[in-house]
């Protein structure tokens, strides 16, 4: 499941989409995406006007991850990635205005109120800041608020966006380390499959290099985007996987470093185990014998040489594609013998 799923990011990777739309909506125009690519797609409204359109939208043979990028940029709308499959389409909020020696906390109170974001911010955040703001979305106007003053953001369940100073983040942050116990990274090595052995499927390539295997692990980009990150989605904590001995060392809050032992505990689980029964069948040459002249004389057959009616008996005891041999050669004989 896990090539499965590397494959398709691969396949989504290399998507192309071709789009002719004109005076559109936005639902109109996402629906193709979703049409051409398969990809899961979800619309946040909140801020789109039920007549708001899209004058004109051509693209043709073009990349379908650059094709939604450059459709975002002419919406005004902005692209989240919630999870490796799940893609998140808004339109926040954008600001207009002038500030002058301002003070951080009334800066940031005023993008809170016009947007309607949850903000908490720090005793320690402290300072003065002057701006001029034409259209810019919210979330990047926050962003270069706080980092003009070497402070950072983090956000936090149900929307919630913290203003702290980063020692005081480190300070939060602990590192856990995280062994697999059966889950596997990619292989380093190539299956040697010979010719006219495979009935169905194909091996997996190998990967070449060991950022190949990471950017192959599906795991590993789950796990990434748990990690805390700033308004803008930059990533606060760190990460770090050794393929060789299977283990996960991550730096983050313990509320982060909680999440990911229920995500690892939820899926690196023992797989199923698969129990074939065993039976072993002694058989004697008198046995095959006798399971030979039955058959003959079921045909009608006698007379037969006594070798050949212990050959017949041996495909009593052979299957092919879940059928007994002798019972089906049984059937052709009498469908053969009515025919003719």
């Amino acid at each position: 499941s896990i090539r499965e799923a590397f494959e398709e990011q691969l396949r989504r990777e290399r998507q192309e989409v071709t789009i002719k739309l004109r005076n559109a909506t936005v639902d109109q125009v996402v629906q193709e995406f979703r049409i051409q690519t398969g990809w899961n797609i979800v619309i946040d409204k909140k801020n789109i006007p039920e007549d708001y359109r899209i004058d004109e939208f051509i693209v043709e043979k073009e990349g379908a991850k650059k094709a939604l990028e450059a459709f975002a940029s002419k919406a005004e709308l902005t692209i989240d990635e919630v999870s490796p499959t799940l893609l998140m389409v808004s339109r926040p909020p954008r600001l207009t205005f002038n500030f002058r020696d301002a003070d951080i906390k009334v800066v940031v109170d005023m993008i809170a109120r016009v947007s309607g974001a949850n903000i908490i911010v720090s005793p320690d955040v402290k300072g003065t800041i002057t701006l001029s703001i034409n259209n810019v979305p919210w979330n990047e106007v926050l962003t270069s608020v706080v980092k003009t003053l070497n402070f950072t953001t983090v956000k936090e369940n149900f929307g919630i966006i913290r203003i702290i100073h980063p020692d005081e983040l480190l300070k939060q942050m602990e590192t856990r380390v995280f062994p697999l116990k059966y889950i596997q990274p990619p292989p380093l090595y190539t299956a040697k499959v010979e010719e006219n052995k495979v009935l169905s499927g194909r091996p997996p390539q190998a990967a070449q290099s060991q950022e190949e295997i990471l950017k192959r692990f599906v795991l590993k980009q789950v796990l990434e985007t748990v990690l805390s990150k700033d308004a803008t989605g930059r990533v606060l904590g760190k990460l770090d996987f050794d393929p060789y001995t299977c283990v996960f060392v991550i730096r983050d809050t313990k509320q982060v470093l909680d999440r990911v032992t229920e995500i690892l505990t939820q899926l690196d689980v023992e797989p199923e185990q698969v129990l074939l029964d065993v039976k072993f069948v002694s058989t004697t040459n008198r046995d095959l014998l006798e399971f030979g002249k039955r058959a003959t004389e079921e045909l009608g057959i006698t007379n037969y040489p006594q070798d050949l009616l212990k050959i017949i008996g041996r495909l009593r005891f052979r299957t092919s594609y879940g059928q007994n041999v002798l019972k089906h050669s049984l059937e052709m004989a009498n469908i053969g013998r009515m025919l003719a």
